[in-house]
C-alpha cells in the first residue's frame, strides 16, 4: 500500500470537485459577509480570493500531471479520469469566480 503513487486512488476522482465546492463556499460567504458589514470596494479582496483558490486548482492538476514510474493500469486510469476531473473542476471554478470581478458587489 506504501507503493501507491498519491492521486491515483479512488479518491483522487473527488479532489477537484472538492477543492471547487470549497472555493465556491469561500467566495460566498466572503461576498456575504462583506455585504453584511457594510464593506464597499471589496472586490480587490474577492478577486485575490478568487486568484488565490484558482492557483489551488491549478497545482491540483499540475500533481496529476506529474508522471509516475510502473504504475499499475488501474492506477493509471484513475489518476487520467482524475485529472480529467480536476481540469473540469478548475474549469467549473473560473466560471463561478468570473462574477467576483465583473459584476457589482452587494
Amino acid at each position: 500500500m506504501r507503493d501507491r503513487a498519491p492521486f491515483s486512488g479512488p479518491l483522487a476522482l473527488i479532489v477537484g470537485f472538492s477543492l471547487w465546492a470549497l472555493a465556491f463556499v469561500a467566495l460566498y460567504a466572503a461576498h456575504g459577509f462583506s455585504c453584511a458589514a457594510g464593506f464597499n470596494g471589496v472586490r480587490w479582496i474577492l478577486a485575490g480570493l478568487w486568484l488565490i483558490l484558482l492557483a489551488a486548482g491549478g497545482g491540483l492538476v499540475f500533481a496529476f500531471l506529474r508522471k509516475r514510474v510502473q504504475e499499475p493500469k488501474d492506477a493509471a486510469f484513475l489518476r487520467r479520469l482524475g485529472l480529467i476531473l480536476a481540469i473540469s473542476a478548475l474549469g467549473a471554478m473560473l466560471w463561478t469566480g468570473i462574477p467576483t470581478v465583473l459584476l457589482e458587489t452587494c
